[in-house]
This record gives C-alpha cells, sequence and structure tokens, in this order.
C-alpha cells in the first residue's frame, strides 16, 4: 500500500485543537476591528492618503501612529506630501532601516 494514499485525521480531529489563524488573517481581523464601517467594502482605496489616514489612525495614540510610521517607513505628514516627494523621503527612511539591520547582522557576526 502507497502509505501517499493514506488520509491523515486532521490536527483538530487526532488532538481536538484547531490551527492557528496566519499571520495575514490576523492582521485582517485587526484592521478589520478598527477601519470604519463605511469602508470596509474595499472603496477605501480610492480615496486619497489625506482622506484614508484619519480614518486608520482613529482610535490610536500618537504613540501607536508614531511607532507604526517609524515601522513602515513613512514620514511624518507623508498624508499630505505629494507622492514624489513621499517617495523621496520614505527612500531615505528606507535606507537608514535597513543600515540599521546590516549594522545588528554585523554586530552579531562579531
Amino acid at each position: 500500500m502507497n502509505h501517499y494514499a493514506v488520509e491523515k485525521p486532521s490536527v483538530t480531529a487526532q488532538y481536538g485543537v484547531k490551527p492557528a489563524a496566519s499571520a495575514a488573517a490576523k492582521m485582517a481581523a485587526k484592521q478589520e476591528a478598527f477601519v470604519a464601517p463605511d469602508v470596509k467594502d474595499g472603496s477605501i482605496v480610492l480615496h486619497a492618503p489625506s482622506v484614508y489616514y484619519p480614518i486608520v489612525c482613529a482610535g490610536l495614540s500618537d504613540e501607536q501612529i508614531r511607532v507604526m510610521e517609524e515601522e513602515n517607513a513613512l514620514p511624518r505628514g507623508w498624508e499630505n506630501m505629494a507622492y514624489e516627494d513621499f517617495l523621496i523621503e520614505r527612500r531615505k527612511l528606507m535606507a537608514a532601516k535597513i543600515k540599521a539591520a546590516f549594522e545588528i547582522l554585523k554586530k552579531a557576526a562579531t
């Protein structure tokens, strides 16, 4: 008998536990929780950042917004910048993040 043809019981059936949700599913659930109902249908992408970013930030503290912008290499006030200016500033922030990551790797290697 080919052992690949044998159907294995699911994790749920075998151990009575559900598999963990994927990271993407968890993030989507978090985003769904704080996005305003009128933009949950995806229409938010049709708006300029100056329109949707305040909605995304609603309910977040200034510190949470600062951390989010830092983690995503978003310059302060990016939602009101001209696109080309945004790209120039974001490239600088991305380069700094990459440099910092390499410094961590370099330090760990020595």
